[in-house]
């Protein structure tokens, strides 16, 4: 899914009709597949998970991330989760309880500086705390079975296995 610039014709080729082509250069290929899924399937109340979107370039991978918060104004109905080798990324807004474990490494991502974030049920809480850059949310642990986050837009990491 998407302009098919990476691809040689041969590539494109041996891809058939499971090679989607989007020609316009206004958004990233993630974003067209959204669309694509979004119009080719019902996604009221529906939950999707993006694989491969952090590849194999680093900007490539910041972008699909940030895509994350645009996803709750363009699709609030459905919940939307990027997988990775690693853990797992989602967009909040507001207030959410977060399902985890004790030991589940956590990191938070203010898309909205100015709004302050809090976070209860993490090894190091936060309480009203503006998150100015990046790493400044980053490293926390779930200390149980959930942990609540208050804030602006966030992008919420979580990993798979507990930090050894």
């Amino acid at each position: 899914m998407g302009d098919g610039d990476s691809l040689s014709a041969e590539e494109r080729a041996s891809l058939g009709d499971r090679c989607v082509q989007v020609d316009e250069q206004d958004y990233n290929d993630l974003h067209k597949a959204m669309a694509w899924a979004t119009t080719n399937f019902n996604f009221q109340n529906s939950k999707f998970y993006i694989l491969g979107a952090t590849g194999q370039r680093e900007d490539h991978a910041l972008g699909n991330i940030a895509y994350l918060v645009e996803f709750l104004d363009e699709y609030p109905d459905a919940e939307i989760e990027m997988l990775t080798d690693h853990g797992r990324l989602t967009a909040m807004r507001g207030s959410r309880r977060y399902a985890s474990f004790a030991g589940q490494q956590v990191s938070l991502f203010s898309l909205t500086p100015a709004v302050p974030v809090s976070a209860q049920g993490l090894k190091w809480p936060l309480e009203e705390q503006r998150l100015t850059r990046w790493w400044q949310g980053t490293l926390n642990e779930a200390l149980g079975e959930s942990f609540t986050v208050t804030g602006g837009d966030l992008v919420v990491f979580q990993t798979y296995e507990p930090k050894h």
